[in-house]
């Protein structure tokens, strides 16, 4: 059941290079089968040292042999089960649960208490139920499985759920598998799977599949609102979708489908032969538009409410290029786990590790190939929002590879996958963007950069307060070296940036935000100084405001060379000695004379 799995180099190199095609998918594919069956056969052998009690363990056995006779009989429809994301999901939390050092389970939000083994029995009845319509008469898997109950429900993985009255009614159902049909039962209740599961009977509700076609070919995915182990950390997915909303997310995605399938078909045929499932995530409360992968949960994408067929479009393949290098991981190692680093990345407003930003990078390699494309397709009114897109992820993702490559943590086949992506983005980088859209770019990587130096990084105290006392005693100029900076980790949430907003809508022409304050709204108009002067102002009242300091270094202009210079490469430095001085009294420091004091010390360190 369990094969050894090599990826041709062809492929290899392909993958690299942002795509992969079917083939490659296929490959990465048939290495997810046989991480979920080493999985499964782990979690039982560490249960049966146990872990687990001897009543659980059992049944998982039973489930287990149960599994094993479906992959016999009907093997494409059990590894269709077994690929499904929240199977990967479950595998993952199952074995960290069980080993003897409990490890951190990577969705630690989610609502399955003990150690989810019994949810095997699920998977194994799901995979009968498919195995027996796939089979000759006679040739059924005739077996009772138990099943875990989530308040009152039955999940069967793919398939859909079964409902017993009030939630909390016990904690396990069973499901009998026959020639006469499937049955779950729960006490005295009883429910009968229609003869397709996947149409509506009594107390069972299918799961939601969105059918959509193009010229590239069809896509099928489930779009799961029960599954109890699709919860991602930090995400409210959204439950129970009516059927009008279902319609909604199937009409969005088609038009995403035709997009993709008309302009981007190589893209279309691998999320078509990998893309699995959707996760529905609740909106959030500004309309910001989200989206996440699970890294044991291959060809699933999570994602707020569509807004526009190419924001879908763009998502689906930002999420699938992590969905491909999290499973081409498993099988190639393409860098050494043992170097711990913590780096910038420019779509992140927190440090990232080595393989997180080597994930990011991927993922924004595709989002770039998509602005590359679409920027020619994209309406009048977008077509130089579409441009800058294009030109500020082809950037940032080929100065994020120069970095990882120069990182020291590349395994051989690591460099020759970041090599291969960088002369993609090199080759990407001679093309032609209009002007606009490049000053936009360059101004929002910019912007980001500044934030996430003040968000992140922490100067040393002893060097601020040296600095600090310089000040105070009126030096003419610092003396001594630059203070240290070192980032602080941590997983920070998405920081609002209303300044990134303007200028979205400054490039579509579109009337700017309302609510932006003043400074924001006449740095996104050109008018520098009176926002440099309004940035000034803002910090008196709140020295500690990253978003106002970031401002205040972009609208630095050429009169304040020293301070401009100071506040656009160390931003964090001046800040933190303005605010060492605060504290030290009244009398407001005017923090561009600050900065520009600081410049000295800056040109000195440099020369």
């Amino acid at each position: 059941m369990i094969s050894t799995h090599q990826v041709p180099a062809g492929q290899f190199d392909d993958l690299a290079g942002g795509d992969g095609g079917p083939t490659a998918v296929g490959t990465l594919l048939a290495g997810q089968v046989s991480k979920r069956l080493l999985q499964i056969r782990l979690m039982l052998d560490l249960a049966a040292q146990g872990v687990a009690n001897a009543e659980e363990v059992a049944a998982a056995e039973t489930a287990y042999d149960v599994l094993a006779a479906t992959h016999r009989l009907a093997p494409h429809s059990t590894e269709r089960v077994l690929l499904y994301p929240p199977v990967g999901a479950w595998a993952a939390h199952c074995v960290a649960r069980l080993r003897p050092a409990p490890a951190q389970p990577e969705h630690a939000d989610l609502t399955v208490t003990g150690t989810g083994l019994g949810h095997l029995g699920a998977i194994a009845a799901t995979c009968a139920v498919l195995a027996r319509s796939h089979s000759e008469p006679g040739q059924v898997v005739h077996r009772e499985v138990s099943v875990p109950l989530y308040d009152g429900q039955v999940i069967l993985p793919m398939l859909g759920r079964a409902s017993f009255g009030e939630p909390g009614a016990g904690t396990t159902a069973s499901v009998t598998i026959s020639s006469e049909g499937i049955v779950i039962r729960s006490g005295r209740c009883s429910v009968r799977l229609p003869t397709d599961p996947g149409t509506d009977g009594p107390g069972w509700r299918s799961l939601r599949r969105l059918e959509v076609t193009s010229t590239a070919g069809d896509l099928t995915v489930c779009l799961d609102d029960h599954n109890p182990f699709r919860q991602y950390a930090g995400l409210d997915v959204a439950c129970d979708l009516t059927d009008e909303v279902v319609a909604r997310w199937n009409t969005r995605l088609g038009e995403a489908w035709t997009l993709l399938g008309t302009y981007h078909p190589e893209l279309a045929r691998s999320l078509a032969a990998g893309l699995l499932c959707l996760v529905p995530l609740i909106e959030t409360p500004d309309g910001r538009g989200v989206s996440a992968t699970a890294v044991n949960a291959f060809g699933a994408a999570a994602m707020t409410p569509p807004v526009d067929a190419a924001t879908l479009a763009e998502g689906l393949v930002h999420e699938f290029q992590h969905s491909k290098l999290s499973a081409l991981l498993d099988l190639i190692p393409l860098y050494d786990q043992g170097i711990q680093v913590l780096l910038y990345a420019p779509w992140r407003d927190d440090p990232r590790p080595l393989p997180g930003l080597l994930q990011g990078t991927y993922a924004y390699l595709g989002v770039a190939a998509f602005w590359r494309q679409h920027r020619f397709q994209a309406p009048a009114a977008d077509a130089l929002f579409a441009h800058y897109q294009f030109d500020r992820w082809r950037d940032q993702a080929a100065r994020a590879a120069a970095v990882i490559s120069d990182s020291g943590a590349l395994t051989d086949a690591g460099h020759r996958f970041v090599d291969t992506l960088s002369e993609v983005l090199a080759s990407w980088r001679q093309e032609p963007v209009p002007e606009e859209a490049r000053r936009a770019a360059g101004e929002a990587t910019l912007d980001h950069w500044l934030s996430w130096r003040l968000r992140n990084l922490r100067p040393d105290d002893e060097a601020v307060r040296r600095l600090a006392d310089q000040w105070h005693a009126g030096a003419s100029a610092p003396t001594g070296p630059v203070p240290e900076c070192l980032p602080v980790a941590g997983r920070f949430a998405p920081v609002p940036n209303d300044r990134l907003t303007l200028l979205h809508q400054r490039l579509r022409r579109e009337p700017f935000l309302a609510q932006a304050s003043p400074a924001d709204l006449s740095q996104a108009r050109g008018d520098t100084s009176a926002a440099a002067a309004l940035y000034r102002k803002m910090i008196e009242h709140d020295a500690d405001d990253t978003h106002v300091w970031a401002g205040l270094a972009l609208t630095s202009g050429p009169a304040d060379e020293d301070a401009g210079c100071m506040l656009r490469s160390r931003p964090e430095i001046v800040r933190a000695v303005h605010q060492d001085l605060t504290k030290r009294g009244p009398g407001a420091v005017d923090p561009t004379l600050l900065a520009g004091w600081l410049g000295s010390l800056e040109t000195h360190s440099a020369s």
